[in-house]
């Protein structure tokens, strides 16, 4: 009789013993934190031929698209802190060939105190990229740093 209650005991003891270690186990891992800052404020794009010919750094850039006269940049993780940081830089230029083809690069001037690493969704005005009175009904827009190329129409 006694075996048994101590039988028991112990494996009640065992049974609490493994839920504390699943608690404690549960309460290190890290919360899921949202890490994309995310500007939707359509700055205008920058017209600057030095400026743009001086960037030779290309940011990756994992997804871009356009919605209206939207162009939406999605960046992979990178050590950036702050969206006001980015810059879309465009040297003035459109090529003659139809459709018309503008590149266009997107500039960081990071923060040297900055140590967080974010990815970051950017949205820029695109419609100053077309020519006022330019016959050309679309326009190809290339993003250094991006996989693909956008129709603008």
């Amino acid at each position: 009789m006694k075996r048994i209650f101590f039988a028991a005991l112990a494996l009640i003891a065992l049974t609490e013993s493994c839920k504390n270690t699943e608690k404690a186990k549960s309460s290190t891992i890290a919360p899921v934190v949202n890490d994309t800052v995310t500007d939707l404020s359509n700055r205008k794009i920058i017209k600057d031929a030095e400026l743009y010919a001086a960037v030779t750094d290309a940011i990756l850039i994992d997804t871009i698209y356009l919605s209206k006269d939207s162009l939406h940049l999605l960046t992979s993780k990178i050590r950036a802190c702050e969206s006001e940081n980015f810059k879309l830089l465009w040297n003035g230029k459109t090529t003659k060939s139809l459709p018309p083809q503008v590149s266009l690069k997107l500039f960081l001037a990071n923060d040297a105190a900055c140590k967080e690493q974010h990815r970051f969704h950017l949205s820029y005005h695109v419609r100053s990229l077309k020519m006022k009175g330019d016959s050309a009904q679309s326009l190809i827009l290339k993003v250094s740093g991006a996989k693909q190329f956008l129709k603008y129409e």
